[in-house]
């Protein structure tokens, strides 16, 4: 029992009215995952939430899923490959969570693998996305962009570099997002990237 908590009390409720039930166990709260009987107005917790993305089927045929093996570690990552041969398109989709109590908040985070060296340390993404609510049609053009912009990357093969794109509109709960990164091979350096995870990142800080 924690000394700023009150102490649990047993209560027989065959000797309490309704009014006095409700009254009791209306002021019930859970903190540390113990419940206990109190006054205490629950404050705003900062967190955020981590939904994974549906790679799917790449765009055209210049990338490719792949498996990699990883040699010292005895094991293998799998992911679709961006290679440096030509331009490439993936895409993704991910559903936003429901009972959100403020602004979504939305960051997509992309991970990538270094497959070969990168000697300008960077890969060109650019973001497109679209957001689709109940009854909405899915076949529309992709509203929301976040243009082409050089990811910082290590140069070294089998890196893993985080890089989060942050849309300027966010989307609604309960809406599918479908998703393409396109990699521009002219604006960044030679070396084959596989993207091995996608990311919805909300911030619920206010929730």
């Amino acid at each position: 029992m924690y000394a700023t908590e009150p102490e649990l009390s047993i209560i027989d409720i065959s000797k309490i009215n309704s009014s006095q039930f409700l009254s009791t166990f209306t002021s019930m709260q859970i903190n540390n995952n113990k419940f206990f009987l109190g006054a205490v107005v629950p404050t705003a917790v900062d967190w955020t939430s981590r939904i994974p993305c549906i790679l799917e089927v790449p765009q055209g045929v210049v990338a490719y899923p792949d498996v990699h093996s990883l040699v010292t570690q005895v094991s293998k990552i799998t992911g679709l490959v961006m290679p440096t041969d030509a331009d490439s398109t993936i895409n993704f989709k991910v559903i936003v969570p429901e009972n959100l109590n403020s602004t979504v908040n939305a960051i997509i985070r992309v991970y990538t693998l270094t497959l070969s060296a990168n000697t300008t340390d960077a890969v060109n993404l650019t973001l497109n996305m679209d957001y689709i609510g109940d009854t909405e049609n899915a076949d529309t053009a992709f509203s929301v962009t976040v243009a082409a912009t050089n990811y910082s990357v290590t140069d070294g093969i089998e890196s893993i570099d985080i890089h989060d794109i942050n849309p300027a509109t966010d989307p609604a709960e309960k809406d599918i997002i479908t998703g393409q990164l396109f990699r521009d091979i002219t604006a960044d350096a030679a070396g084959d990237v596989m993207i091995v995870g996608i990311d919805l990142i909300i911030d619920r800080t206010s929730d």
